[in-house]
């Protein structure tokens, strides 16, 4: 793992940078109870850039968060021997990134933020990603809307937004299947977040506006 100013968490032996000059401000941490075996979690320090490589050693699946900032973010996708995936993150801009090694690979990933009034506000992105195109997903400045941006072979997603608000108030937004093609650049800008009864969808490449319903998802209430 390295931020953009080439600092590093661990050492060309693996073992963690302990040189106060070039020494990444995160650490690995390990939840209550252990987690997951498959799952590596850490936490970072708040408005920087972060980066984190992975390859593969077996054949399985794999996930990661980091908490830094107001963020946490989390993503899941599968590997196998040799294969070689980036992971990004931008603590001040809440932007996950994500690049595959491999032809073809599920990836979910999931951007959490909590505003300065206490509410919070949840985007889960589920899709289908390649090594020739990347992934990127972000909240705004002000959290009001959700942008995925998406390079590579067509593909179908769906996305699940769901706020907290400061009151205790839930409420849940399912997409259902959409589409998207290389290079759009899709926002996702709520009616009202407190209710989540409906969204605008911007999509660029070209230029379209639509208002989007919510649609049911078992074990959701929207």
């Amino acid at each position: 793992m390295s931020n953009n100013k080439g600092h590093n968490l661990f050492g060309p032996d693996g073992k963690a940078n302990r040189n106060p000059q070039t020494r990444l401000f995160a650490t690995p941490f390990a939840p209550p109870g252990g987690g997951s075996e498959n799952q590596e979690v850490f936490i970072v320090g708040k408005c920087d850039q972060y980066r984190h490589a992975v390859t593969g050693i077996r054949l399985g699946n794999y996930g990661m968060v980091m908490l830094g900032g107001s963020y946490i973010v989390e993503m899941s996708t599968t590997t196998c021997p040799g294969q070689n995936d980036e992971f990004t993150f931008d603590t001040a801009a809440g932007t996950l990134g994500f690049r595959t090694g491999a032809e073809s690979a599920p990836l979910t990933v999931e951007v959490l933020a909590q505003l300065p009034d206490g509410s919070m506000r949840l985007a889960l992105l589920a899709t289908t990603t390649s090594s020739i195109g990347r992934e990127s997903v972000h909240f705004n400045q002000d959290c009001s809307t959700l942008t995925f941006t998406h390079r590579g072979p067509a593909a179908t997603y769906l996305l699940v937004l769901g706020s907290v608000g400061s009151d205790g108030r839930v409420a849940t937004f399912y997409s259902g299947m959409e589409q998207v093609e290389d290079g759009y650049t899709i926002g996702y800008t709520p009616l009202d977040w407190s209710s989540l009864n409906g969204v605008k969808v911007t999509t660029e490449g070209p230029l379209t506006t639509r208002i989007l319903a919510p649609r049911g998802l078992p074990g959701f209430t929207c």
